[in-house]
């Protein structure tokens, strides 16, 4: 891969990242409940009464060594940039948030924020993994299970996501309508939006191959 390339790539991720974080944020100020690792993340921070961004990189450092014993190919840029990085952005997000008072507001346009709230951290958690420039530590026991047990991803997805869910309830962190419809959508959004990233692949590295 060329380093144009490197940085294209790296760039993207980061924007994925990015709009994860500003989806989990959204959902945060509306006191709804987060996304499943988000909720993960939160329990940890309550229950050992840690900083958030540190509790996102216990939970991801976790993570990296399963996927040391599970399948270390999948280790890359990607998990790096979100071991380091989602947590933050989530705090940054909530931050630039916090002044809109997204808590208040009718409920018309609470629901409307919820749907927003779930659907761009799905749209970002899809751009990010569908990059293929290493995966996610989280996000990769989902590709690891549906690769190995042959189990179609959103499935495996789901499975994960109830599984984080429950554990960070377990430990203290808030849950709620918003935990919920994060399980429910990000799922088969992710499914579509890496499916599609993953067909546009072989055209831009046969693109590359001509043009050098």
């Amino acid at each position: 891969m060329s380093f144009r390339k490197e940085i294209a790539k790296t760039i993207k991720v980061m924007l994925g990242i990015l709009l994860a974080g500003i989806g989990t944020a959204i959902l945060y100020e509306l006191g709804w409940g987060s996304n499943p690792s988000a909720t993960m993340i939160e329990g940890l921070s309550v229950f050992f009464n840690l900083n958030y961004g540190v509790s996102g990189i216990i939970i991801n450092m976790i993570f990296i060594l399963m996927l040391l014993f599970f399948d270390r190919k999948l280790i890359g840029v990607e998990t790096v940039l979100i071991t380091f990085f989602f947590g933050y952005f989530i705090e940054a997000g909530v931050i630039l948030l916090s002044p809109f008072g997204i808590a208040e507001m009718n409920m018309t346009i609470k629901s409307i924020m919820l749907v927003i709230g779930c659907v761009l951290t799905a749209i970002g958690l899809g751009y990010y993994v569908g990059q293929f420039y290493g995966t996610g530590t989280m996000d990769a026991m989902s590709v690891i299970f549906a690769e190995k047990c042959h189990i179609k991803f959103s499935y495996c997805r789901w499975g994960l996501d109830i599984l984080m869910m429950v554990s960070g309830v377990f430990m203290g962190a808030s849950w709620g309508a918003g935990t919920i419809g994060s399980i429910i959508v990000t799922a088969p959004i992710m499914e579509i939006i890496i499916h599609k990233l993953k067909e546009k692949e072989p055209a831009e590295v046969l693109v590359e191959q001509t043009l050098s």
